[in-house]
């Protein structure tokens, strides 16, 4: 009830809404079973829309700020977010800000309770951008080791995930 609460409350305040997956439940395998433990996958599924969220039109998104929104889970350099931001914002121009996303699929090492990999599209009024994350269960909690996004070959990034 609170994460719908939640959605109600952004649309009548901001007027907008990040579309997002309606099921809360870990991602499933190709054999129906998940991918990840529902304890594991709830504070993880919430990293990036956090992210998503800051790169709103009412939020004058910006790549150095969705960052921010993020920090304590980013296990990167400062010159890989800084690199990261440029990506980011090259972005948002091709795309525009941020209306929707949707969660692709997230993949694991075999054996892996730690390393992930999700992907996720987002829907700008420009086109559409893939983005794909590493993370990591370390002992302080999930830390996004790698993020990238782009806007070419989509479907060819998005296979493999489920």
């Amino acid at each position: 009830m609170k994460p719908i609460l939640l959605a109600l409350s952004l649309l009548i305040v901001n007027g907008s809404a990040l579309a997002q997956e309606e099921n809360f439940a870990p991602p499933a395998g190709i054999d129906g079973r998940p991918v990840i433990s529902a304890a594991q996958w709830e504070p993880l599924r919430a990293i990036l829309p956090r992210l998503f969220s800051s790169l709103l039109p009412e939020a004058e998104p910006s790549g150095r700020k969705a960052l921010k929104t993020i920090r304590e889970n980013l296990g990167m350099s400062e010159p890989s977010r800084d690199a990261l931001a440029k990506q980011i914002d090259e972005t948002l121009r091709a795309t525009g800000p941020l209306k929707a996303f949707d969660l692709v699929g997230v993949r694991s090492l075999p054996r892996g309770e730690r390393l992930y990999r999700l992907a996720y599209l987002t829907y700008g009024a420009g086109g559409p951008a893939f983005w794909e994350a590493t993370v990591y269960r370390s002992e302080t909690g999930w830390k996004v080791l790698d993020l990238s996004v782009g806007t070419e070959k989509i479907f060819e990034m998005a296979q493999g995930y489920r």
